[in-house]
C-alpha cells in the first residue's frame, strides 16, 4: 500500500464493516495523514522511503510480505491492481466528462500508483482523443523528467514528501499517458 487516496478509503470503510485494517506507508507520508489513518483504526506500519523494490523494508514488498504471512488477508496492491485504473475509467472519467458537459480540453493530474492517469486516458482516448493531459509533479521527482525527456533522472528532493513523487516509475505511466509534465515545488502554490 502506500498512496493516501487509497488507504484512507480503506481505513473508512473496514472500520464501518467491523474489519481489521493494517496499512503500510513509507516514512515520506506525512504526521497527519498517519494521524488520521490511526484515528480511523487502522494498524499502520511505517517503512524506509530510502529503500528500493528489493528490499525487505520497500513498503509495496513489505505490504506484501505482510499479506501473504497473514492468515485471511487480502493484499490491494493498488500498483499492480487491475482493478485500480478499471475504476477511473468506468467511473471518474464518465463523472468528470459529464459534469463538464462534454466540454474539456486539458486534466491536470498528479501520479502516485498512475491508476487514475491510466485509467482516464483509456477513457478519454475513446470519447475525446484530443484532450491533453498534464503531469503536475513535485520538483525533483523522476517522473517529470521521464515525461519531458524519455529518460529517468535521479529522484531529489520527493524524499521525505508526502507528494506524489516516487523513486520509481509506476508501471502504468508512459509518455503517451501525459504528453506534458510540469514540476511543482510546494512554494509553487
Amino acid at each position: 500500500m502506500s498512496s493516501f487516496t487509497c488507504v484512507s478509503p480503506l481505513a473508512l470503510v473496514a472500520r464501518a464493516k467491523g474489519y481489521r485494517v493494517v496499512l503500510v506507508v513509507p516514512d515520506k507520508m506525512s504526521t497527519e495523514k498517519v494521524l488520521h489513518l490511526k484515528a480511523l483504526g487502522a494498524q499502520v506500519h511505517i517503512t524506509r522511503s530510502d529503500v528500493g523494490k528489493g528490499h525487505p523494508e520497500y513498503y509495496q514488498d513489505y505490504a506484501a510480505r505482510l499479506a501473504k504471512e497473514t492468515p485471511g488477508a487480502f493484499y490491494s496492491d493498488q500498483f499492480n491492481n487491475p482493478a485500480n485504473p478499471l475504476a477511473h475509467e468506468t467511473s471518474t472519467g464518465p463523472e468528470i466528462w459529464a459534469q463538464c458537459g462534454h466540454d474539456l480540453d486539458a486534466i491536470v493530474v498528479g501520479v502516485g500508483s498512475a491508476g487514475t492517469l491510466t485509467g482516464l486516458t483509456r477513457f478519454f482516448r475513446r470519447v475525446h482523443p484530443p484532450l491533453a493531459f498534464v503531469l503536475a509533479d513535485p520538483v525533483g521527482s523522476i517522473l517529470c523528467d521521464y515525461v519531458q525527456t524519455g529518460k529517468y533522472g535521479a529522484a531529489g528532493s520527493w524524499t521525505g514528501r508526502a507528494a506524489a513523487g516516487r523513486g520509481d516509475a509506476p508501471h502504468a505511466t508512459g509518455r503517451g499517458d501525459a504528453p506534458h509534465a510540469a514540476g511543482r515545488s510546494d512554494a509553487s502554490g
